[in-house]
């Protein structure tokens, strides 16, 4: 299922990736929230809304929610995703709300744009499986509230993450334990893995590796700032908390290189080697070698302590491929590297062909000598060798050698010890290795632990050697050779010294029946265990061993002897499911193909065990000393869900990368406040925890944040109890918290699930209008203060029955529903508290009760119409033959003194916010006397009233007497145009007549009026 939730949030950030967002308002904050934003067509069908806050993405889909919780730093991302799933999702609420935002999404490189709102107003409402609704909404401080069953919550409700192996398991994700005290990513979006890092005198930590893509900051760049080839070295000097990075720098070629191995001169100068197979590599050395093959060879630099300068750089390679693997600065400032190689030629050497092991010895009495010939290192012995060899810091090789037999050798750890002498060991299957001091008949000295190869697959070896790569049979030498195998597959990966210079080292094996039946694990579990070493310096005894290991493979790569009060500490990954885990903050059951693990143990008894678990892959590969005395351990993960604290220095890693983290003894669990837990502002609130393995003397820090929120508040700190009160502050915002308890160490302890701190009820009102049309609907939002509330709504101070939402809608304002609308709000703090009154009103759209009247006046006399109209707010527009009339904006339309051309058709528009209505029309005539115009009979009146000359309608006014008349249009020689029409009229009445003369054909024509005895005349004269 979690990986579903990715894929899907993958797509929804491709699809958002082609996209930038331009938000309408003037003041816009990524930690303040707008609201829940409706999909608009910028996401896929299926998704409904989005609510984004800071470190919070809630999308609302058809088939349920998903809850994404993250924290970000530059362009990384780490965080949880849950997913709640829902029966059938109901649409939004349609209806207009007072405070959208609106968004306009620029999409593609076109710059197409998709508009939609947000609104803190809005909600959003499903059905649960069960038939049970449930509402999300936001609370006025930005919060995501849950609603159900009329119970109002903050929506805190997260899911199991849970994760599948390669066998289709389900397995919960492992808690993070507090005993990984710090924890940071450490790599960009390539592909980063860290070989090495020591801890400095100021306690920073230098880290180095190989990155496929530029990841630190510019400006704290040192000698390189520019990848050169697919891969280079990277060096990076940061805090013990892994909050800072001071410098870095790039080490590399147009090739594939990788650092191997660090070390610190004298001058604590940097000296760094590296894998490489570019022939471009820096260099500076007196006696420089060039590059003498196509393949990989070892590459050695120095810099100045701070990263900016090269101050040494050379190869040391031959013919075929050379991987180095360490580097060391002994107590005479010289350069040690070592490796393995498979060049035949060309592989730098400075030893003569054979040399003498000789020497003289006591037996019964007698002084006795040896001399036994060895192999001195000058020519391949197999396949492929070991090699070793040593550079001043000038850059001049002063010894090199092969090691190794006609089987196939490697070195994969080399160190130096006080005295200069050179510490190495790796796996052979060379059979014939001069094991050192050489035993023979009479010798009374020193034997090595193993003598001979042990007949398996491979073995380990340790070696010591002088200065000079010289092996020797004197006790005051301490040079020894010797085997470490049985009858399985062995290999030796990490070294380290004691105190005391004994060897401490780890590797793997099929083998049983190795040489302490008193181990803590006394055998092979089933397919091949890590294991464990303690050897004498002098190579004779091996004072502690164990097995370590479950029923799959598991494989050692890494140690740290006298750390932590303890013998050694060892690390590296494990394939197995039941792997040894023992201790408090321990961390059991793997999760990806293989995990990380880290053991300390004293021989006698295992302390401590625990699995570095994320959901990928992880592996421990290097351990330093903090300063404060934990172990700091690196980690090379495809894992993006591994704990990282506050301010880390990086977040989480996209590709392959590495992760950092510090390992402290001891385990703190906060014992309250628990999680879900409710508090009011202002009340006294008990915070307990637990401690293991820490002592009484640990001091303790308490805080609390905001969820989303970047800082911590403190509440106490040095303190030595395990508990202590905390007044919640009256002022704070109301929402859901974190709290959390930290060691003086950094071991941390916080709240799973948030508690929500509420404040006193308290209540303000908006809407959507309060006044608006008959009909409309009218939405009213109560903003409460606390975060869980209840409602109930009133009119008039009557409660409404059922009204118990945030949201009350009027859905048809009419007269019978206006009145003074509050809301009552209730929590579980204090008293409830009622909003300030809303006058809810109606406004009707016009209704004009009296109508203008049609006139006839003379020229030169006044012209009056007028309007009356029910209701408010309106606005007045006059028309004159369907042409608006400049300036006639009132109730009433005056012409003080009238002329001919005032004549026309009258009528006035009203409008107000919710409609507009057209009154008659009313028929101005001003009379202007006869004229070619009028013609008067007796009592026949006849008079154009359209003006001349006439386009598209004729109007002619005529008055006769009681009698039936008939009108007519004809043309100049007496064709009739139209159909005659009667007209009846009283006595003195006066009769407008319209007739359609578009189809006329334009010239002079008449209009006849006829009666039974005789005919009256007016011309016409048509023209377009």
């Amino acid at each position: 299922m979690r990986r579903l939730l990715l894929s899907f949030l993958a797509i929804l950030t491709a699809w958002l990736d082609v996209s930038a967002i331009c938000r309408q308002v003037t003041s816009e904050d990524d930690a303040t929230p707008i609201g829940i934003i409706r999909n608009g067509g910028q996401w896929p069908d299926s998704v409904l809304a989005l609510y984004h806050a800071s470190g919070r993405d809630v999308w609302f889909t058809k088939s349920g929610v998903i809850r994404d919780s993250y924290i970000t730093s530059g362009a990384n991302r780490v965080g949880q995703v849950v997913y709640e799933p829902f029966g059938d999702a109901k649409p939004f609420d349609q209806t207009d709300s007072i405070g959208d935002v609106p968004i306009t999404y620029i999409k593609g490189s076109v710059g197409s744009t998709i508009s939609t709102v947000a609104s803190i107003n809005q909600s959003v409402r499903y059905i649960h499986p069960e038939n049970r609704e449930v509402t999300f909404r936001i609370s006025r401080a930005g919060d995501l509230v849950r609603i159900e069953r009329g119970i109002t919550t903050l929506d805190t409700k997260l899911l199991r993450q849970s994760a599948r192996n390669d066998k289709g398991q389900e397995s919960v994700l492992a808690k993070a334990s507090s005993v990984f005290t710090v924890g940071s990513y450490f790599g960009g979006p390539g592909i980063d893995e860290i070989a090495a890092m020591e801890t400095l005198p100021d306690g920073t930590i230098l880290i180095a590796g190989s990155t496929t893509q530029t990841m630190f900051p510019e400006n704290l760049g040192g000698y390189s700032r520019v990848l050169g080839g697919n891969s280079d070295g990277f060096l990076a000097r940061i805090d013990g908390s892994f909050r800072k990075i001071y410098r870095w720098t790039f080490i590399g070629g147009s090739g594939i290189d990788r650092i191997k191995g660090i070390a610190f001169d004298k001058a604590r100068r940097i000296c760094i080697v590296t894998q490489t197979d570019s022939y471009d590599m820096p260099v500076l050395a007196l006696g420089y070698t060039p590059k003498t093959s196509g393949g990989y060879e070892a590459h050695i630099a120095v810099l100045d302590s701070t990263m900016s300068k090269l101050e040494m750089g050379t190869y040391h390679g031959g013919t075929s491929d050379d991987i180095p693997c360490c580097i060391s600065a002994d107590i005479f400032d010289e350069i040690v590297i070592a490796g393995t190689t498979t060049s035949y030629t060309g592989m730098p050497t400075t030893k003569s062909t054979l040399e003498a092991i000789s020497g003289t010895y006591e037996s019964g009495g007698r002084t006795l000598g040896y001399s036994f010939q060895v192999s001195s290192g000058r020519q391949s012995g197999g396949k492929s060798d070991g090699f070793i060899a040593i550079y001043t810091t000038m850059g001049q090789l002063r010894a090199a050698r092969y090691y190794g037999d006609e089987g196939n050798d490697t070195i994969t750890a080399m160190t130096t010890d006080k005295r200069g002498r050179i510490v190495f060991a790796g796996t052979t299957t060379s059979q014939t290795l001069t094991t050192v001091p050489i035993v023979f008949s009479g010798w009374p000295g020193r034997v090595p632990l193993v003598r001979s190869y042990a007949g398996g697959a491979s073995d380990g070896f340790l070696v010591k050697m002088n200065r000079n790569l010289k092996l020797t049979q004197t006790d005051n030498d301490g040079n020894f050779v010797t085997y470490f195998g049985g009858n399985g597959i062995d290999r030796i990966t990490a070294i380290d010294l004691g105190v005391k210079e004994d060897i401490f080292f780890v590797g793997s094996t099929t083998s049983n029946g190795f040489y302490r039946s008193s181990s803590i694990q006394s055998s092979v579990a089933d397919k091949g265990d890590a294991y464990v070493g303690w050897l004498r310096t002098d190579g004779t005894t091996l004072d502690g061993f164990t097995y370590w290991g479950g029923s799959a493979d598991d494989e050692a790569l890494a140690v740290q002897a006298d750390t932590m009060a303890v013998r050694v500490l060892f690390g590296g990954r494990t394939y197995s499911e039941d792997f040894p885990t023992i201790g408090a903050g321990s961390v059991a059951g793997i999760n990806g193909e293989y995990d990380g693990f880290i053991t300390a143990l004293d021989f006698k008894r295992a302390r401590f065990s625990t699995l570095v678990s994320g959901i990928g892959n992880d592996e421990v590969v290097a351990f330093t000393q903090a300063k404060n005395c934990d172990a700091v351990f690196a980690l090379n993960t495809t894992s993006d869900d591994l704990p990282v604290t506050d301010s880390a220095v990086m977040r989480m890693q996209i590709g392959a990368g590495s992760y950092l983290s510090r390992y402290s003894l001891g385990e703190i669990t906060l014992s309250t406040p628990k999680d879900g837990d409710f508090v009011c502002a202002g009340s006294v609130v008990n915070i307990s925890w637990q401690t293991s393995g820490l002592s009484d003397t640990v001091r303790y820090f308490l805080e609390y944040r905001k969820v989303g929120a970047s800082n911590w508040t403190t509440i106490a700190k040095s303190l030595r109890s395990k508990s202590t009160t905390w007044t919640v502050p009256r002022a704070i915002v109301p929402g859901a918290y974190e709290v959390r308890v930290t060691s003086q160490f950094g071991h941390a302890s916080k709240t799973t699930n948030p508690i929500t701190i509420d404040v006193n009820p308290a209540v303000s009102l908006r809407s959507s209008p309060p006044r608006d049309c008959e009909g409309a609907s009218v939405r009213m939002v109560a903003i409460p203060a606390n975060v869980v509330a209840t409602f109930q709504w009133r009119r008039d101070g009557v409660n409404l029955s059922g009204s118990t939402d945030s949201v009350y809608v009027i859905t048809s304002l009419d007269a019978g529903n206006v009145g003074q609308y509050d809301c009552v709000v209730g929590g579980l703090c204090s008293q409830s508290d009622t909003s300030k009154p809303l006058e809810v009103g109606v406004t009707l759209r016009p209704v004009i009760r009296s109508q203008p009247m049609s006139i006839s006046v003379n020229v030169g006399e006044r012209i009056r119409l007028g309007v009356a109209v029910d209701g408010a707010g309106m606005s007045y527009q006059w028309f004159r033959d369907s042409v608006k009339l400049k300036n006639a904006v009132n109730s009433e339309y005056i012409v003080d003194k009238a002329t001919a051309a005032d004549s026309g058709r009258y009528w006035c528009s009203v409008s107000n916010v919710c409609g507009t209505s057209v009154s008659d029309t009313a028929i101005v005539d001003v009379r202007v006397g006869t004229s070619v115009f009028e013609q008067r009979f007796d009592s026949v009146a006849l008079r154009l009233l359209s003006p001349q000359p006439v386009s598209d309608e004729l109007l002619i006014e005529c008055r006769v007497p009681a009698e039936t008349l008939s009108v007519c249009l004809t043309d100049l020689r007496g064709r009739q145009l139209i159909e005659p029409k009667g007209v009846t009229n009283l006595p003195g009445d006066m009769q407008t007549l319209s007739f359609p003369v578009s189809h006329v054909e334009p010239g002079l024509i008449f209009v006849i009026l006829r009666s039974r005895e005789r005919a009256f005349s007016l011309p016409v004269l048509i023209a377009r």
